[in-house]
């Protein structure tokens, strides 16, 4: 039986200075909070928002801490608290936002948000253009593909996910 071979290829660019280096001094001596964001065009603003423990404590994820959370683009966004699953990568987060990431025309996002404690956190990334593929080239188990990268340092970050099915 012939089995018959689906390609999909999602790939996500988001700004990043390469290079660059971070300067992590004193990471055990107290907690903090974890917060990661994903601006996925097509998809909706989703972040996870939780406290560390100090890096010498079992690690116990809360998603239960409320947060105070936009992201300002072209518009203000509010995201809201809930347990979600993201269905197409097994990704639990717990903010989301009902509107779906659109390339903002001032060309960055910005996050703010306001802890359980009143503590506020601010961060800004650019939003790069879209990249599209020259050429994919399938090979076995290999895949392979071309594109231009930016002019901008900053924009030339990529990361490619690549899943197989199979059908038959």
């Amino acid at each position: 039986m012939r089995k018959q071979m689906i390609l999909l290829v999602f790939m996500t660019f988001m700004g990043c200075e390469l290079g660059g280096r971070l300067d992590i001094q004193d990471m055990g001596d107290s907690g903090g909070y974890f917060l990661e964001c994903y601006c996925i065009p097509g998809d909706r603003f989703h972040l996870t928002a939780t406290l560390l423990s100090p890096i010498s404590e079992p690690q116990l994820l809360d998603y239960s801490l409320e947060f105070d959370i936009y992201i300002q683009g072209d518009e203000q966004i509010k995201l809201y608290q809930s347990l979600y699953i993201h269905p197409d990568k097994s990704f639990i987060y717990n903010y989301a936002s009902p509107q779906v990431v659109a390339p903002p025309a001032c060309g960055y996002f910005e996050l703010f948000v306001t802890g359980p404690g009143g503590e506020e956190i601010y961060a800004r990334t650019a939003f790069p253009d879209q990249v599209y593929l020259d050429t994919v080239r399938i090979d076995k188990k290999q895949v392979s593909y071309t594109f231009a990268g930016s002019e901008h340092t900053a924009f030339n970050y990529y990361i490619a996910s690549v899943f197989f099915l199979r059908r038959g």
